[in-house]
């Protein structure tokens, strides 16, 4: 299928200026609302409990804080979050501490009888050591995932392209989790989860382009390189829009039908999807191309 006609010949590489100075802005003011707001780690990388529980009525959130605060001992310093249909009275309670399921439900249980029948969906509970280590670990599997696509890029082409690339997965990371503070979102497993996802989607996105940069480079002799960028940018043109837009509907069909436990994780791809698409066409080639014409090498 063609999107895009034969022949279209869009001046991406021409505006890489301008591309370059809104991925600089979105970048600062991405690092910037991160170090105002900070991320705030779930209760699986700090420690701590959290309880999802329901009425199966309305129910007033500040009606069940006040319960709460009402039953004093372990039920202070929580956080309450509505979760779904507001008619549902579905909420997740957490809060720092490890506590025994048990006693905790009995103790919230018996705190919010005024308020209706409680029924406990889901508990969870992380001692503060498991969080931290949790935390490490996710933070390595990130820098392991953009040494490893650093090293992959360099082996298959030359090593000029490689900077481009992780550049731009560095912009789709750092503007991504700009996007989880701003929002007030938790980095939690499914946020993880959702930027390695990203990572691996923005890289193949990335790869494609490049297989035809190389392509193109060993078909036309003496090419003008950003020529033969910017040809092979619309060139696959028709593939980035149709793959971009089959994984685009599909993560907001799961961030508007999930439910809440899926929410965060398809919020986080859905923005990383139209990021990592903008950067696999602005910043990515255009970078390379920037280091060819300071750090020229042998061509194919």
């Amino acid at each position: 299928m063609e999107l895009v006609k034969p022949g279209t010949n869009y001046d991406f590489i021409g505006k890489r200026r301008v591309a370059f100075a809104v991925s600089l802005a979105l970048v600062v003011l991405a690092l910037g609302v991160t170090l105002v707001r900070g991320v705030r780690l779930g209760v699986e990388f700090r420690g701590g409990w959290e309880m999802e529980v329901a009425f199966g009525k309305p129910m007033e959130a500040d009606a069940l804080r006040n319960a709460l605060a009402r039953g004093g001992g372990s039920l202070t310093g929580f956080e309450i979050q509505q979760l779904g249909d507001p008619k549902e009275g579905i909420y997740l309670i957490r809060a720092p501490g490890k506590v025994q399921q048990g006693g905790l439900a009995q103790r919230i249980t018996d705190a919010t009888k005024g308020l209706g029948t409680l029924t406990i969906r889901r508990f969870e509970s992380v001692g503060a050591r498991v969080g931290r280590d949790l935390f490490r670990r996710g933070i390595l599997a990130i820098l392991i995932a953009f040494v490893g696509i650093f090293a992959f890029v360099a082996i298959r082409f030359p090593w000029r392209f490689a900077p481009g690339a992780v550049v731009a997965l560095l912009h789709d990371t750092t503007v991504t989790l700009g996007v989880v503070a701003l929002l007030g979102r938790e980095f939690t497993l499914p946020v993880l989860a959702a930027l390695l996802t990203l990572i691996g989607y923005s890289t193949n996105d990335t790869i494609v382009v490049y297989d035809r940069i190389r392509e193109n480079l060993r078909r036309k002799r003496r090419p003008e390189l950003p020529n033969l960028m910017n040809l092979s940018i619309n060139e696959t043109l028709s593939r980035t829009i149709l793959t971009s837009g089959t994984v685009l509907v599909a993560s907001l069909s799961l961030l508007v039908f999930g439910g809440p436990v899926l929410h965060d994780f398809a919020l986080i791809l859905t923005v990383g999807v139209i990021v990592g698409t903008y950067s696999s066409i602005f910043v990515a080639g255009a970078l390379t191309l920037e280091i060819e014409q300071r750090w020229p090498g042998p061509r194919f």
